[in-house]
């Protein structure tokens, strides 16, 4: 008997806490927590209080945690949203565990979450633990060659060191995106850094959807919203 491959997979509670009629009262809540935190209330109050309001799961909570921020940051981080095939010509950092768990979530039938300042971005939580899934590989791929095939100049892909298996995981990066842009002179280099969101401080270009690296970043690329359509045409997507 073989076992199904590992993948990404939902929380045993996602289906209650995302269902079909749930979702408009996850739109509330985030309207009133942006709100909120536009206001000066830090955002664990500002949760709380609408999820009790509209008697939300905790994992729509976390969801709420994670995609809402305050009207002025979602405007700072809409202006500097640019398109994937802006990185024409250009060098562009990546932030390694960022995008590529939720490339596997979006694979792996887990919800993504539409966020209001164009970020797509996952309930993983990996809290210094990564295993390798079947989609981990396959999506690095993904990464390399939209890179390519929209003509990127350069490219730097940073690594948690703290992270488990970050040695597998740069490893994976280096031969894929050797493979990948072999024949072209586009430079690229994969770094174990102690802390990416450190490392990516005021880089020019970054693919990431993490709030500190955008907000620090010149610009940013919304990867996984520009490439879900084709890489998980049937995601499980939830807009916050």
């Amino acid at each position: 008997m073989t076992s199904e491959p590992r993948r990404r997979g939902p929380d045993t509670e996602d289906p209650r806490a995302f269902a079909e009629n749930k979702l408009g009262a996850l739109a509330r809540a985030a309207e009133e927590v942006r709100w909120l935190l536009g206001r000066g209330y830090p955002m664990d109050l500002a949760v709380r209080a609408a999820g009790d309001h509209h008697q939300l799961h905790a994992r729509a909570r976390l969801a709420l945690t994670r995609a809402c921020c305050a009207p002025d940051r979602l405007a700072e981080r809409e202006k500097k949203l640019v398109p994937l095939g802006a990185v024409m010509g250009s060098h562009v950092s990546i932030d390694a565990f960022n995008v590529l768990v939720t490339l596997e979530v979006a694979r792996g039938g887990a919800p993504v979450l539409r966020c209001a300042d164009g970020a797509m971005r996952d309930l993983a939580g990996l809290r210094g633990s990564y295993k390798t899934v079947v989609d981990t590989e396959p999506a690095i791929e993904l990464v390399a060659t939209s890179l390519r095939d929209h003509d990127v100049a350069s490219v730097t892909v940073f690594v948690d060191e703290p992270v488990s298996n970050s040695g597998r995981v740069r490893a994976l990066y280096e031969s894929t995106f050797a493979r990948v842009f072999a024949g072209t002179e586009v430079a690229t280099d994969v770094r174990v850094v102690r802390d990416a969101d450190t490392a990516l401080d005021g880089a020019g270009c970054v693919i990431s959807a993490d709030a500190v690296v955008i907000d620090r970043a010149d610009t940013w690329v919304s990867f996984v919203r520009d490439v879900l359509d084709a890489w998980a045409p049937d995601a499980w997507v939830v807009s916050v």
